[in-house]
């Protein structure tokens, strides 16, 4: 017997993996919730509401990892379509706000979020449903 695993899962593991970032970010331990923020992201983009993803961000800020940083911010925008303001008013981002990174990303948020809607697999029922 072959088992799939269908979208439903998919979002439970990704969800799960967020509850432990939650929770090693709650004790302090950057390197494993960063680990399990990741994991999170590669199992399902799409689950992880915006602020999963700039809270990830701003660990990754936090151990010098500016790079895997940018990447999460630029992801929050093209994968979960993070406000403008949102993005630059996030609390746990104020200390990196003037960091090169931050900057670029914000530089670039309106290409990131034409990207978004370049990705999404029914334009036209997207903007349906949000007017």
């Amino acid at each position: 017997m072959v088992f799939s695993i269908t979208p439903a899962q998919n979002v439970f593991k990704s969800q799960k993996q967020i509850y432990l970032a939650e929770y090693y970010a709650h004790q302090k331990d950057g390197k494993n919730a960063l680990k399990h923020y990741l994991e999170a992201i590669k199992i399902n983009p799409k689950v992880p509401i915006s602020d999963s993803y700039l809270e990830a961000a701003s660990i990754a800020f936090r151990l010098n990892k500016n790079k895997v940083a940018k990447d999460l911010l630029k992801q929050s925008i093209t994968k979960q379509l993070a406000p403008f303001e949102f993005l630059r008013d996030f609390k746990n981002l104020q200390p990196y706000k003037n960091s090169k990174e931050m900057k670029e990303v914000l530089s670039d948020y309106y290409s990131l979020e034409n990207q978004y809607y370049r990705e999404l697999k029914n334009p036209a029922a997207y903007m349906e449903f949000r007017n």
